[in-house]
């Protein structure tokens, strides 16, 4: 698919399994799972705005609502919750670019953006590297991307293993770019293209990946 087609269909309700995760469309009562855990310091240490109050987090849930209703749509923040129990773990995100807004200079880095963010009693149990496989195979299969990036903080060495696990490059340090609760850090940008992800493994779960349309 050509670069200007990217998130040129509409994609109204997306649902993707891995192994033991099922990641599916963020719904207007989420709010209260994810501020258990945006609300926590330590699960936001690497956020740019920090924890979260609940104003923020139903924000934070209407833009997912409002991504998921846009044609075409370039904004997908999903759930995640465990295939046994239904029990809310996390969310993620892909975030693609504008192919038709020259202004926007992260379209140089890569044509979507991905990020996870869980719950800190399932940190350490895989989950992250599943969640960031299933993204990345959903973008280039079914979004037909050319390149996915990611960044984390260089201090943030968990989310450093995952992007690597995966698959990812790392592509650049760039030092003090980004602003982290009031401070300028310093921060690792991944990428990973097509066609090297054909050449290596995505990491380990996904299964099956699905979405549906009105």
């Amino acid at each position: 698919m050509p670069a200007s087609n990217v998130g040129g269909k509409s994609f109204a309700n997306v649902r993707l399994t891995t192994e033991r995760l099922t990641l599916r469309e963020i719904e207007e009562d989420d709010w209260r799972p994810l501020l258990d855990y945006w609300s926590d310091p330590e699960v936001a240490r690497y956020m740019p705005r920090g924890a979260l109050d609940e104003e923020r987090v139903k924000g934070l849930v209407q833009r997912a609502v409002l991504g998921r209703r846009s044609h075409p749509r370039r904004y997908f923040r999903l759930a995640v919750v465990l295939k046994e129990g239904h029990q809310f773990v996390g969310d993620c995100v892909c975030r693609l670019v504008d192919p038709d807004n020259l202004e926007d200079l992260s379209r140089i880095i890569g044509q979507a953006y991905i990020g996870y963010y869980f719950s800190r009693e399932f940190w350490g149990h895989g989950y992250a590297t599943e969640v960031a496989s299933a993204l990345l195979a959903y973008g280039f299969e079914t979004l037909g991307l050319q390149k996915t990036w990611a960044w984390c903080d260089t201090e943030n060495l968990a989310s450093v293993r995952v992007l690597e696990k995966v698959g990812m490059n790392r592509e650049g340090h760039f030092r003090k770019s980004a602003l982290i609760q009031g401070k300028w850090r310093d921060c690792f940008v991944y990428g990973l293209l097509k066609d090297e992800s054909h050449q290596r493994p995505l990491g380990s779960g996904v299964v099956h990946r699905r979405e549906t349309r009105p």
